[in-house]
């Protein structure tokens, strides 16, 4: 049933965009090569942050520049996700590790020596999970991104003269209907992971110890740092575009 649902995808994305949706199947494949290779960099022993920023550096460099072409759109939305990401890391980072995040939940079981499974993987679980946050991110990074570069970008090119601070309150009007749709869908995608989870435990444990899960608050977590990084990207990204489209004539 699988290799049907596959079928059937592939030939809409097809159908549907031809060309341009066969570059995103391209983009799809090396992004998953991508993946791959941040699997066989931390069996190799490269410390978890550097695998998952090569990593996330090869998919937005495909995604972006390969699916959408090299322009000012795409160099003021890839500017703006590195920044993102270079200011989130240790914010995230710094919350994941006072919360005890990181790791295995009690629920997991199966994860046990007993079922031939190895608890020391010898890697760095703190940073393996604040790693695993951002390539979960990473998607919405680059669509909230891209989103306000290309249409502040069109407002620049129907009204030129338009100054720095012009431009960014531009960009941050942009912003507030991307945002609103882009934390709705984080927030459904996450609820909709945990909601077997959440019936489960709404009906064998108390509310004061299902807040206090580590399984529940990992999924709270996952929801807000994707909020966060999302409202975060909708700023630099408009300052980026500020001071690039300003500062270069952009022709019609």
């Amino acid at each position: 049933m699988i290799l049907i649902l596959a079928a059937i995808f592939l030939g809409l994305v097809l159908i549907i965009s031809g060309d341009r949706g066969a570059k995103s199947l391209i983009t799809l494949a090396v992004n998953a090569g991508a993946l791959s290779i941040l699997i066989l960099l931390i069996n190799k022993g490269t410390h978890p942050v550097l695998a998952f920023l090569i990593a996330c550096i090869i998919i937005v460099a495909v995604t972006l520049f390969y699916q959408n072409g090299i322009n000012l759109k795409t160099v003021a939305a890839g500017i703006a996700i590195l920044g993102v990401m270079l200011v989130l890391l240790p914010f995230f980072h710094w919350v994941q590790v006072g919360a005890q995040l990181q790791g295995i939940p009690n629920s997991a079981y199966e994860i046990t020596d007993a079922n031939g499974y190895i608890r020391t993987i010898g890697v760095s679980m703190k940073w393996l999970y604040t790693g695993a946050i951002f390539l979960m991110l990473i998607g919405a990074l680059i669509d909230s991104a891209i989103a306000v570069s290309t249409a502040t970008y069109e407002v620049v090119r129907h009204k030129r003269g338009m100054g720095v601070i012009e431009i960014f309150v531009s960009a941050m009007k942009m912003g507030e209907d991307i945002l609103a749709t882009m934390t709705h869908t984080l927030f459904f995608i996450y609820i909709a992971e945990m909601l077997a989870l959440i019936i489960q435990f709404a009906q064998s444990y108390s509310f004061s110890r299902i807040i206090n899960s580590k399984e529940f608050l990992q999924g709270i977590y996952e929801i807000t740092t994707g909020c966060i990084g999302c409202t975060f990207t909708i700023p630099i990204c408009g300052i980026i575009c500020a001071v690039i489209y300003s500062r270069i004539k952009i022709v019609e």
